[in-house]
């Protein structure tokens, strides 16, 4: 193995290419410390070496720290991780880690969110939030049928729309059939299906708009 290039960052790091490959960062101390230079040999010890005691332990490092702050799910943190600087290879180990001790759980994560966003969001607008945090379709799917069927005598979006009418008309006593329509509108982007809205407004809110 030869290293082909190094190249500062602006967090002061040097990002070490070794075949033409991008392999990991290390600080200047670091890298003196290794006494690592272009163009020069790297055998398997040394690189094991900074691998096992330096970049894997300032990975799971970074990784817990960020865990510390906030749940994340799978993706989140990969991305988090590869935007610090570390390699696919070193963030598949960090991975198998943190999720061999539960700290990292998308099916958990996708859980708590579904349940934090239930009466306040449409369905449809949570499924959309999981996707975008990387939350698989299948498990996101499977996750919201079970929550919005468990207790068929509740309906989650119902409560939502109620909520989101109450915040909505609190600014004003009655709707005339302009702010009726803007409102419909408004929850409609939201996600909510419009059958659950004029359900909402016609029946329960029928006397106040």
């Amino acid at each position: 193995m030869i290293i082909t290039g190094l190249q500062a960052d602006k967090a002061k790091r040097v990002r070490v290419f070794i075949d033409g490959k991008y392999a990991f960062s290390l600080s200047i101390n670091e890298l003196n410390n290794n006494m690592l230079t272009e163009g020069q040999a790297i055998d398997d010890g040394l690189y094991n070496k900074i691998i096992d005691e330096i970049v894997y332990p300032q990975a799971k490092a970074k990784a817990l720290m960020i865990l510390e702050r906030s749940d994340k799910t799978e993706t989140e943190l990969r991305f988090r991780l590869a935007h610090a600087g570390f390699s696919d290879d070193i963030i598949f180990k960090v991975m198998d880690y943190l999720k061999s001790y539960g700290y990292i759980n998308d099916e958990r994560y996708a859980r708590i969110y579904i349940s934090a966003n239930k009466q306040k969001k449409s369905r449809l607008a949570i499924r959309s939030g999981l996707l975008q945090k990387g939350v698989a379709p299948e498990l996101a799917d499977k996750l919201l049928y079970l929550e919005y069927n468990e207790d068929e005598a509740v309906d989650y979006e119902l409560e939502a729309i109620r909520k989101a009418i109450a915040k909505k008309a609190s600014s004003t006593d009655i709707f005339d059939d302009r702010k009726k329509q803007k409102l419909i509108a408004a929850l409609c982007r939201k996600g909510f299906e419009l059958g659950k809205i004029l359900k909402v407004i016609d029946y329960e809110y029928k006397e106040d708009i």
